[in-house]
């Protein structure tokens, strides 16, 4: 689609900034922490367990791998647009990447092995909030008490 229609590009990343922008807020106002997670669709990266099925896309749809990767840069930019913001980005296709293990079931969704590969990634990010968030607590608990 993104190929036969390169300017809903541009409109497809104001649409995802606007909706992150709107969950960044509401973040904020809540006093809640959020990581943005970029996970890969099984298609993004040339993972050896979808070969076959991306091979069969390319011959049926008459596409490139140069065409695979539109959605890669419009995650670049996306990605790149929540950093500048301040957002705590996890970008999990170098992760998906390295992984030598099949990540996705036949329908595409993520296979428990991908669970466990996301769980992974996001731990230390998770464990870092929480420990953040202590550290803030105790020093208001100690600035309160002076």
């Amino acid at each position: 689609f993104l190929r036969d229609n390169p300017d809903q590009v541009d409109l497809a990343l104001k649409a995802a900034l606007y909706a992150t922008s709107e969950i960044q807020r509401l973040c904020a106002e809540n006093g809640i922490d959020w990581i943005f997670v970029y996970l890969p669709s099984a298609f993004d990266l040339p993972l050896p367990d979808v070969a076959a099925l991306r091979a069969h896309l390319k011959e049926a749809l008459k596409i490139a791998d140069a065409d695979f990767e539109i959605v890669n840069r419009l995650a670049d930019r996306l990605l790149g647009s929540l950093r500048e913001r301040g957002v705590g980005v996890l970008d999990l296709r170098p992760v998906f990447g390295a992984e030598s293990q099949a990540l996705y079931w036949s329908d595409m969704h993520i296979n428990l092995h991908g669970q466990a590969v996301v769980a992974k990634a996001l731990l230390p990010r998770v464990d870092a909030l929480i420990e953040d968030r202590a550290t803030r607590h105790a020093e208001a608990a100690h600035a309160a008490r002076k």
